[in-house]
């Protein structure tokens, strides 16, 4: 049996959830599709939000031979195979190349198309959940057109959530039914994710109650299941923020001892790949190791992902240096803020204790001494100087 996942998959661009700012009628991507486009495209959005089934759409429309590769398992020599078939008559309108996860591939793999997308001959469809400008080479993107798929809203997720449903109705042999409240429940715990509702449907119709003759679900459940699934830090949110700002207020230097023991780490990491580097190196150049043509690619491909680490681990060491500079800079200025209150706050006691000072000197004859509302009357004035004081500097924004 088919996951359910994959048998929901949208087939015609009407029936993708969400993405209207793509897909909506006379959105710009949309044209291109039923233009039949051959521009070479980069989707980059979040998982389940409608990338790779897009891409299976333009591919069935398209006369050339399509191929797919995944970079999380695809070498270099996968992507010479797709080469070879070029101007072929596996592929005599050339060849629609769909790439899943290209951030994975190294600089020698994503510059290995370069040719063939100059002339035509392959147009290159990839996806990436990760930000492409980072991931992506200049050579590739510039000849490339990013778009941008967005999580998807509720309402927008709550019609796959109902086909998933109906398509387990369909499949089960004994009745099945559900509370009215369950699409829902399941459209909003799964964070914008098509394909996390879908999976929490499969799982929610596999344990599901028995319930007069046939199987039933309830919202519980499905609340339940999305909790568990919407289990996630997420770096850009409330807790991030959360985090930066217990940052922001510490006043101890605990937080700049852990930064300077991950700086011991990284310097102990770097020289390792700097050592692994030179290794590698001497293999390369060694001609006393028998080494096939798919091994040197394999050694190549070892030796520019260990650059690619050292240059990464420069650059973290470079990026904590200045966090731990800033954060230094905040232990440093959150002190003088607590200072300046205290001194603030000093000045501002030190008013009635002036006052009272004054008047309790021993002298016959005081300001109101005999009056039977002196008390209160030094009091006030006190209070109001006080007042005053106090005034001035919250407008100077001393507290």
């Amino acid at each position: 049996m088919r996951p359910l996942a994959d048998e929901i998959r949208p087939q015609t661009l009407d029936d993708v959830a969400g993405q209207k700012h793509l897909l909506g009628e006379g959105a710009l991507l949309r044209r291109l599709i039923e233009n039949g486009t051959d521009a070479n495209l980069i989707f980059y959005g979040p998982s389940g939000t409608g990338k790779t089934t897009v891409a299976n759409i333009i591919a069935r429309q398209a006369k050339k031979a399509l191929y797919t590769l995944n970079a999380t398992t695809a070498s270099l020599q996968d992507v010479k195979n797709v080469m070879a078939d070029v101007d072929t008559m596996m592929a005599p309108n050339g060849i629609l190349l769909y790439l899943d996860e290209i951030q994975y591939f190294n600089k020698k793999q994503q510059q290995s198309l370069l040719e063939f997308l100059e002339n035509g001959k392959i147009t290159l469809i990839a996806s990436t959940t990760e930000n492409p400008y980072f991931y992506i080479y200049n050579a590739l993107l510039s000849r490339s057109t990013v778009f941008e798929f967005k999580p998807l809203s509720v309402e927008d997720t709550i019609p796959a959530v109902e086909r998933g449903l109906r398509i387990e109705q369909e499949r089960s042999q004994l009745p099945f039914t559900w509370e009215e409240d369950v699409p829902r429940t399941v459209a909003a715990g799964c964070g914008g994710d098509v394909r996390k509702a879908i999976n929490a449907v499969e799982l929610l119709y596999r344990s599901a109650k028995p319930k007069d003759g046939g199987l039933y679900v309830t919202r519980d459940d499905a609340l339940q299941l999305s909790q568990c699934s919407a289990m996630r830090y997420d770096r850009e949110g409330d807790d991030h923020y959360d985090l930066l700002s217990a940052l922001h207020k510490s006043m101890r230097n605990r937080e700049l001892i852990q930064m300077l023991r991950l700086s011991k780490s990284l310097v102990y990491f770097s020289t390792s790949l700097k050592a692994n580097e030179v290794i590698l190196e001497k293999i390369m150049r060694s001609h006393n190791i028998l080494k096939y043509e798919e091994d040197s690619d394999l050694l190549e491909d070892v030796i520019i992902e260990n650059k690619q680490a050292i240059e990464m681990a420069g650059i973290y060491m470079e990026i904590l240096s200045g966090t731990m500079d800033a954060f230094a800079s905040l232990v440093s200025n959150n002190l003088n803020i607590v200072t300046k209150f205290l001194a603030s706050m000093t000045i501002v006691m030190a008013i009635p204790s002036i006052f009272s000072g004054f008047w309790g000197m021993n002298f016959a004859s005081m300001p109101f001494l005999n009056n039977p509302w002196g008390f209160y009357i030094v009091l006030g004035i006190s209070l109001v100087a006080t007042a005053v004081v106090t005034a001035i500097f919250w407008k100077k924004k001393m507290f």
